[in-house]
């Protein structure tokens, strides 16, 4: 892979690629044809990338269940121990923790204070432009 990170999270997505060593990235700020090309020709040429690709592959690959064969395991783990452990523990919050109240709070009252601030400015702008 070669990468170009441009926001957010793509510079700790290159940087991952790079260390896993499966690609290599080129910084926008140092982006021209001939860095693009190099990085393109790197990782085509040399076969380190092409093996920890097909390494990282097979790791990946070697899960000792296909899907129905997990999917039998948890029926059968759930029916032999029950499921008291796999529970969502929203029965056990309170109403405020449940419907978030206090966040709620906490945004109208900012929301007011804001709006109250605003509505202060603007009539304290309009009594100065009428003097």
């Amino acid at each position: 892979m070669v990468c170009i990170p441009l926001l957010f999270d793509q510079f700790d997505t290159a940087a991952k690629i790079k260390s896993k060593g499966v690609g290599t990235y080129v910084k926008m700020k140092s982006l021209n044809c001939d860095n693009l090309y190099e990085a393109i020709v790197e990782v085509l040429l040399n076969e380190k990338y092409s093996k920890r690709a097909n390494q990282l592959s097979a790791d990946v690959k070697d899960i000792p269940r296909n899907a129905s064969e997990t999917a039998v395991f948890w029926i059968e783990h759930v029916i032999k121990y029950g499921a008291s452990h796999l529970t969502v523990h929203r029965k056990h919050l309170s109403v405020t923790e449940y419907y978030l109240l206090d966040v709620i709070v906490v945004i109208v009252t900012i929301m007011c204070i804001t709006g109250w601030s605003l509505h202060r400015l603007v009539s304290m702008l309009v009594r100065g432009i009428r003097r």
